[in-house]
């Protein structure tokens, strides 16, 4: 095994955050920890503006719930790991998840905490499997899944753990773009350098009216959007976005 099985590199405002714990990335206490602890600090990081997440492995993003854990005794490990993803979920920065695999069970809920996901063609499937094993999924999967793609698709692969292709994946909206394996990141690097050239502030406040937006009412919902549009007229990255505009030139946005 690796010394450092999730790393953090820079391409200039992009993260790139690599699990790397053959054989498939299992979800083991560890690596959950490790990828909360480097997703914090590549938020944290105000040179970083959009996160990329993948894998080192050929042909596997992750297959889930590392199931020795179970086996060995660590009954609660599915429990740990809803509440890191969901401490993941509350990352402000923009997430790509670049999917070059197999991403099952935990795998696959990791993606759905993701902003966007872009998958591979190949062999790699993607899916909430647990019920194959007599279990349900632990680490959101059962709440973000039927958010996603609306409840009645959501319950036919919940209840028949169904395995799904990148194309099939996209048809349903599970995924938001697939492409050949060579070109996967990148694509995602093209992607993620587009979203930091955006204000960040503004994409840090929309994607909090989205996801707080979510667990609310309308009004609700409306309230926070008021709030976060207060807040973005008074920074400096509006100033620059209207005074690029009637010069007629790309704005230079900050991140203030």
């Amino acid at each position: 095994m690796p010394d450092q099985i999730v790393s953090l590199e820079k391409d200039e405002f992009i993260g790139i955050i690599t699990m790397n714990r053959p054989p498939v990335n299992g979800m083991d206490a560890n690596l959950v920890t490790e990828l909360l602890n480097i997703f914090r600090k590549a938020d944290e990081d105000e040179q970083i503006r959009t996160i990329i997440i993948t894998s080192a492995i050929k042909g596997i993003f992750s297959a889930g719930l590392d199931i020795s854990t179970v086996s060995s005794g660590e009954g609660k490990a599915p429990v740990e790991i809803q509440g890191i993803f969901s401490d993941i979920y509350k990352i402000e920065k923009p997430v790509i998840a670049a999917i070059n695999g197999h991403a099952l069970g935990g795998g696959c809920e990791l993606s759905l905490v993701c902003d966007f996901r872009f998958m591979s063609r190949g062999r790699g499937t993607i899916g909430l499997t647990e019920v194959n094993l007599g279990i349900i999924p632990g680490a959101g999967g059962t709440q973000r899944l039927p958010r996603l793609i609306g409840v009645n698709k959501a319950t036919e692969l919940l209840f028949n753990g169904t395995r799904l292709k990148a194309d099939e994946a996209l048809e349903i909206g599970l995924v938001h773009r697939v492409f050949d394996e060579e070109k996967l990141m990148e694509e995602s690097l093209q992607y993620a350098k587009k979203l930091a050239a955006q204000a960040p502030v503004a994409i840090k406040l929309i994607k909090r009216c989205i996801r707080q937006g979510l667990d609310t009412d309308l009004e609700g919902g409306l309230k926070i959007e008021r709030e976060s549009s207060a807040k973005v007229f008074s920074t400096n990255d509006a100033l620059e976005g209207f005074t690029a505009f009637m010069e007629k030139r790309k704005p230079d946005f900050k991140g203030k």
